[in-house]
């Protein structure tokens, strides 16, 4: 299960939790966001066993954390932005599982 950031202080935290960490920005309402989340379950599974400790996966729901997502430019549903080292390396918008892979693939292949 991917874990939930709430405030905050909670994603500065967690954006240096692993070299790359993939944030998801979704809503309760959005189908497409709806579609994506068992292909993020799948995927970061996949990965904890093959790239283990590397890459992170946490989701933000965008009517919770309103003020956040706006600071962080958030207008469509999802978007993932996603860091390397803290520090925010792409956005993804859109729930594209080839796009997200793409990025953290390629974020890996700097990694190894």
């Amino acid at each position: 299960m991917i874990d939930q950031i709430r405030t905050e202080p909670d994603y500065d935290n967690r954006i240096r939790q692993a070299p790359i960490v993939v944030i998801d920005f979704y809503a309760l309402w959005c189908g497409p966001c709806r579609m994506i989340q068992p292909l993020l379950e799948e995927y970061d599974n996949e990965l904890a066993t093959s790239s283990a400790g590397k890459v992170a996966f946490f989701k933000v729901d965008v009517d919770e954390c309103a003020d956040l997502a706006a600071k962080m430019g958030v207008a469509a549903m999802p978007t993932f932005v996603i860091y390397h080292n803290g520090t925010k390396a792409t956005t993804v918008v859109g729930a594209s599982m080839p796009k997200i892979k793409e990025q953290v693939d390629a974020l890996l292949e700097k990694e190894n």
